[in-house]
């Protein structure tokens, strides 16, 4: 019961857009691995949505860290869990796709990956402006 009241709380927490250190004591990291538990133990509220949530904060976090790398790697797990939440329900995912698309160029420019910093960062504006998304 404990199990589900939390993680109820942080998919709320998540939904609602608040950041990890607005969800107690638990750190960024702490909330990716919780979020990945539920999701295989099959039997909580939380989606794929909330861990790609989890992750661009995670990104987020390391990048203020000074760990880049591991800030871009979070920001490219979440492109790739919204990628096809967003091509099949873009009304509802275009947004949050998009934003995630701007971390992941803000993370690969930090480290010197330029040309796919300007990838994602077009395919932001493309997503932002209504292109169809691709799966």
């Amino acid at each position: 019961m404990a199990g589900e009241m939390e993680s109820r709380r942080v998919a709320t927490a998540l939904a609602e857009g608040r950041h990890a250190d607005e969800l107690g004591s638990m750190s960024a990291e702490e909330i990716v691995e919780h979020v990945r538990r539920e999701l295989d133990s099959g039997d909580s509220g939380l989606s794929r949505r909330d861990l790609a949530a989890a992750l661009v904060e995670l990104g987020d976090q390391r990048a203020n860290s000074d760990r880049p790398n591991e800030a871009a790697g979070a920001a490219k797990m979440a492109v790739d869990l919204y990628r096809p939440l967003a091509a099949a329900e873009p009304e509802v995912y275009r947004e949050e796709f998009a934003g995630a698309l701007e971390s992941l160029a803000r993370r690969m420019a930090a480290v010197w990956l330029h040309e796919p910093a300007l990838q994602a960062n077009r395919e932001a504006r493309r997503v932002r402006r209504g292109a169809p998304i691709e799966g």
